[in-house]
């Protein structure tokens, strides 16, 4: 098949989101099985299936978007953990790097709009997770 064809059928958003995912869920299971079994984030794992498989079928403000928040920050998690640093907790991801511990918090942005409020999300969030001086978000 020429290489005009292949890309004029094959470039579709289902079609980029279908690869990108299962790149992505190839490395979350390649790499979520090292945490052990007690850290295993067994509900989020469940719930990642649930979701649509296009982020356009997602409505902001709805359930439908939790699936692949869900997704996003295991991935963050698989990345981390591909390059040695393992995840110490997965709300929404925590680990430790040089003696330090950090947490992060992962928000998917739908709309310009709503940058302030996530970010203001994100550090209320952050404040609950950091408990010394010693760890940062």
């Amino acid at each position: 098949m020429p290489p005009q064809v292949a890309v004029e059928r094959w470039s579709n958003a289902n079609t980029y989101y279908v690869l990108s995912d299962g790149a992505a869920f190839g490395k979350i299971a390649r790499e979520i099985g090292k945490v052990g079994p007690n850290l295993l984030p067994k509900k989020a794992l469940r719930s990642i299936l649930e979701g649509p498989l296009s982020p356009r079928d997602e409505v902001a403000g709805h359930a439908s978007v939790n699936a692949r928040n869900l997704f996003t920050e295991l991935e963050l998690a698989a990345h981390f953990s591909a390059k040695g640093i393992p995840p110490t907790g997965f709300d929404d991801l925590k680990f430790r790097f040089g003696g330090v511990n950090y947490a992060v918090q992962c928000k998917r942005l739908f709309c310009p709009s709503n940058v302030g409020s996530n970010i203001d999300k994100a550090y209320d969030q952050l404040k609950q997770n950091l408990v010394t001086h010693n760890n940062k978000g």
